[in-house]
């Protein structure tokens, strides 16, 4: 199993991050809000565990449960009109936190 720890933040640029099968990552992705776009998606057997709030354009998650995910309390903003099938809704995360539309 690849494990990662860092942070993802870029200025107004755009990024897509896919955490695949197998991978495990306590990073923080877009915690400043200053991408352009940034993009994500976990496979069914990836986890990720949230160190701050993370703003995506797009969202995915093989889980429909979100059970990969560990939030520790902290939020995962995402784009109301980029994931129609989210249907803007507020979904609880594990551990505490939230995917909340913006």
């Amino acid at each position: 199993m690849m494990s990662s720890k860092k942070t993802y933040q870029a200025m107004s640029v755009a990024m897509s991050i896919l955490l695949y099968a197998g991978f495990s990552s306590a990073d923080a992705i877009n915690s400043d809000n200053q991408a352009k776009t940034a993009n994500l998606t976990l496979a069914a057997t990836a986890t990720w565990t949230l160190t701050a709030d993370a703003y995506v354009t797009t969202f995915s998650d093989a889980q429909a449960d979100y059970s990969n995910i560990q939030s520790q309390g902290h939020n995962i903003y995402y784009s109301k009109a980029s994931n129609p099938k989210l249907n803007g809704k507020t979904i609880p995360l594990p551990d505490g936190g939230q995917l909340i539309a913006k």
